[in-house]
């Protein structure tokens, strides 16, 4: 047998004519008719497997031990000793793979208004992952806003650091927020397992900060009591996690969901993230090199407070950021224009690459 079937609808064609033979009983007229399914089976068989682009999918499909490359091309055997009915379950096989590509292709033809209740839920769960990436960042900005200005209206002097403020009327508001970003990070999902980890690990080190306050009227780093190690470790951990956030994960993501300007957004978040590690690393200098009469002296100024709010500030942009709010698109539409503007005009680069 020369011609190959053309489609698998045929071969579903042909196994049903090829079912019907000895299907109506058995005794003589099922042993006559063995030879010829027997050969007819082999034909078409082998008749498929030349086709090479079909016949790994169709041994994929039904899953048949006994087909092996070795049956392919001119180097086909079939044992005269398998069972018939073996044959039979082949192609029924078959015939059900062609029945599911037939449907499948009327579906993909069809005409109709899109009413897919599947594509529906997709689309809220892109909106409900937008709308955490949104809730983290929208946090972060407005927390420094709360304790610092509205503080001052409330007549709460302005602290030296925000954790401090744990001891002030602005408690609930301090630790509401962070509980809050907690439970966010908690509930975000990333594309693998590491991105999970840093959430699930940020998530743990903002409640830490919420739960386990600053021994009041302490240094950061000299504590009095076990809680308020506590929170200064989970501190470190809560800005570690933002920043590797920003500098590894939301660039490659960025890629993963095929949004444009690429490059802008990758330089936003890059910037975002070492800048939340160069204020971590200045407190932690302040906390551990600076003497103490300039420790004094930059008290005076607040100078952890501000340095939280730049760190702050920088996380919560980078989230806003990959939130897609509408402000932060005009910011990357604006990066990528003056882009283009200083490659054109300023290094006379007529092709942006």
């Amino acid at each position: 047998m020369n011609q190959q079937p053309a489609s698998l609808a045929e071969m579903s064609r042909a196994s049903k004519t090829n079912r019907s033979m000895g299907g109506n009983g058995g005794g003589t007229t099922e042993l006559a008719s063995r030879p010829t399914r027997l050969a007819t089976a082999r034909d078409r068989l082998r008749a498929r497997c030349f086709a090479d682009a079909h016949c790994k999918q169709i041994r994929r499909w039904i899953g048949l031990p006994t087909l092996s490359p070795a049956h392919c091309g001119s180097g086909w055997t079939l044992d005269t000793n398998r069972r018939w009915k073996e044959i039979d379950t082949y192609f029924h096989h078959l015939s059900t793979a062609a029945t599911v590509q037939e449907t499948l292709m009327s579906l993909s033809d069809s005409t109709s208004p899109p009413n897919d209740s599947s594509a529906t839920m997709m689309d809220r769960l892109v909106l409900s992952y937008l709308d955490i990436r949104r809730a983290i960042g929208l946090s972060g900005l407005v927390l420094p806003l709360v304790l610092g200005p509205g503080g001052m209206l409330l007549g709460i002097e302005i602290q030296e650091n925000m954790s401090s403020y744990y001891h002030t009327p602005l408690r609930d508001v301090f630790v509401g927020t962070l509980c809050a970003i907690g439970i966010f990070l908690f509930c975000y999902r990333g594309y693998d397992r590491i991105e999970n980890w840093t959430a699930n690990i940020g998530a743990v080190a903002a409640i830490g900060i919420a739960l386990f306050p600053l021994d009041y009227g302490s240094d950061p780093l000299i504590q009095k009591s076990f809680v308020g190690y506590v929170h200064t470790f989970s501190g470190g951990v809560f800005f570690t996690t933002l920043a590797f956030y920003s500098l590894y994960h939301f660039p490659r993501d960025s890629k993963r969901e095929a949004e444009s300007h690429l490059f802008e957004r990758s330089m936003a978040f890059r910037a975002s993230g070492l800048t939340i590690l160069l204020i971590t690393f200045a407190m932690g200098g302040y906390m551990l090199l600076v003497p103490q009469d300039w420790k004094d002296w930059l008290n005076g100024y607040n100078f952890l407070f501000w340095a939280e709010w730049i760190a702050v500030w920088s996380f919560a942009s980078s989230w806003l950021a990959k939130g897609r709010i509408i402000v932060t698109e005009i910011g990357v539409e604006v990066l990528a224009y003056s882009r283009k503007m200083v490659l054109q005009h300023g290094l006379g680069i007529k092709n942006d690459p």
